[in-house]
């Protein structure tokens, strides 16, 4: 088995490569090439899952996805849906989702219920994601090895982000369980969350090989000492993994999460590289590690955006510039391995060596 942490861009997906030409699918991204790119590499037939842990555009965008083809034969181009619930809509086993405050106005909630009505997908299908005081199995192996489990959100989080129409309060937080070993997906989870997770494990720290951390490294709700117990207390990981894009409107990643998880000896690997880290972004295209291995946002090619100045100039920046881009793990019989780890730490002591000052440093 390998999990693959796409490179989305500013977004968040993992996909799960079970075996057989199947798969389970966390989070699609903002839009569906990317993933659809790394389905059919891996030739993949069935998602057995196909799991959306809130409704925020970066993260569900990619299961369905508008679109307009020209056609001399229409005096109007005619709407087309494309994405992961369109192409896969006779392949997919079971989706797993948050009715969140966002989720009846969504592209995904819409098209969801569309296919139901449409008989193509069977309410039995259809799972939502809550959990009481003990995970919830969402999928389990053949040999029984490796399971994937809902963490939270609680009835309680989902109430009180309901009322206070907070989407990310009941994000779902996922562990994916192997020999022993853990890789958590956090999407975009608050500190509430994580307390009343810590609080069901008697205050024990959630101790894994790998975390995706929240908001794409920005501040969650809450004060720079709920990110230090966070990061410090409840959290202990190997790798702690950020999905952002190099030219995002949010500041991702933000440097006081990044040293924070630094700072915790977790190794903090980001898809993509911004001008926080490197000043010349195109001296380090496509990425750190070099030609990326898997599909994914970062572009080989010259990728910019062209902005004008308020004096009629131009500014060209970067765009889509990989650091770690998707990152591979495999799951053996000895537990999980990362790939290009060391590969990383290099690319990340080469900018230090050329003068830049990336933020895990």
């Amino acid at each position: 088995m390998r999990v693959l942490f796409v490179d989305v861009g500013q977004g968040t997906c993992q996909v799960i490569l079970t075996g057989r030409r199947r798969a389970i699918v966390i989070d699609t991204g903002s839009h569906p090439r990317t993933v659809m790119r790394v389905l059919r590499l891996f030739r993949v037939e069935t998602i057995e899952l196909l799991c959306i842990s809130h409704n925020d555009e970066d993260h569900a965008g990619g299961t369905a996805k508008s679109s307009s083809r020209k056609n001399s034969k229409w005096k109007k181009p005619p709407s087309l849906v494309m994405g992961i619930l369109a192409h896969y809509q006779d392949a997919i086993e079971t989706i797993a989702f948050v009715p969140d405050t966002k989720f009846a106005k969504s592209r995904f909630g819409k098209f969801l219920v569309q296919l139901e009505d449409e008989g193509k997908i069977r309410p039995e299908q259809l799972v939502t994601i809550e959990v009481q005081a003990t995970p919830k199995l969402l999928w389990e192996s053949e040999n029984k090895v490796t399971q994937l489990a809902v963490i939270s959100p609680l009835g309680g989080n989902t109430a009180s982000a309901l009322v206070k129409k907070n989407a990310n309060a009941s994000s779902a937080i996922l562990e994916l369980r192997h020999r022993g070993q853990k890789i958590v997906f956090a999407a975009d989870s608050e500190y509430s969350q994580w307390r009343d997770v810590l609080r069901l494990r008697s205050n024990r720290p959630v101790d894994c090989r790998a975390i995706t951390i929240p908001h794409h490294g920005g501040l969650m709700s809450g004060t720079l000492a709920d990110l230090r117990w966070f990061a410090g207390s409840a959290i202990k990981a190997d790798i702690a993994i950020v999905s952002v894009g190099t030219r995002n409107g949010y500041g991702h990643p933000g440097p006081e999460t990044i040293k924070a998880f630094a700072l915790s000896t977790s190794q903090v690997c980001c898809t993509q590289i911004t001008e926080k880290c490197c000043g010349d972004l195109e001296s380090v295209r496509p990425s750190i590690v070099g030609v990326p291995r898997f599909p994914c946002r970062s572009s080989t090619d010259k990728d910019v955006k062209r902005k004008k100045r308020n004096d009629g100039s131009t500014v060209i920046r970067s765009n889509n510039v990989g650091c770690a881009t998707t990152i591979s793990a495999i799951l053996t019989d000895s537990g999980i391995d990362f790939e290009r780890l060391d590969e990383h730490r290099r690319g990340v002591d080469k900018l230090v060596s050329n003068g830049h000052t990336p933020l895990c440093r």
